[in-house]
């Protein structure tokens, strides 16, 4: 997980870390993508 896509907020407690990271697993490839150089 890229450190620029979390938000600040996603800091402020462990159930929105959990929630933010949920939403990033699943928009990769969509929303978020990896790419390797």
């Amino acid at each position: 997980i890229k450190y620029e896509w979390l938000d600040f907020s996603a800091y402020e407690s462990f159930q929105s870390l959990k929630e933010s990271l949920n939403n990033i697993l699943a928009n990769i490839g969509q929303k978020y993508n990896i790419i390797f150089a």
